[in-house]
């Protein structure tokens, strides 16, 4: 089932994406405790559009089936990523490591450090 996956995870990737969005925008069109989607876009009697019970029901049902799909999407993204194998690009070496070390370069403290005095006329000496 996995090896099935794998080869389905850009259309899981996709269908993830949609059924999120359309999650968000459902449930962006559901009103609170005295409104509903009709009288949201000023179309004042939310009865005569929908009907007696209004647009609830539906956008229940909507919200319930497209909240199920998104999590089943996840979960099969989740399966995916589980069990890829990680390539060897995806992993630091050692080598890689030697290359990044910083070459520190030991202050000499036996020379002196000389500093610039200032000049009457503004230069440096």
């Amino acid at each position: 089932m996995i090896a099935i996956l794998l080869t389905l995870k850009p259309l899981l990737i996709t269908l993830n994406v949609i059924f999120a969005l359309g999650l968000i925008l459902l449930v962006m069109l559901q009103s609170g405790k005295g409104g509903d989607i009709t009288s949201a876009f000023g179309m004042g009697n939310s009865q005569s559009l929908f009907g007696a019970s209004g647009t609830a029901p539906i956008l229940i049902k909507l919200t319930s089936f497209f909240a199920v799909l998104f999590v089943v999407t996840s979960l099969g993204l989740t399966a995916v990523a589980r069990n890829e194998t990680p390539t060897t690009s995806d992993l630091i070496t050692s080598e890689d490591i030697k290359k990044m070390e910083v070459k520190q370069n030991p202050v000499d403290l036996s020379q002196p450090e000389i500093v610039a005095q200032p000049t009457t006329d503004g230069t440096a000496q």
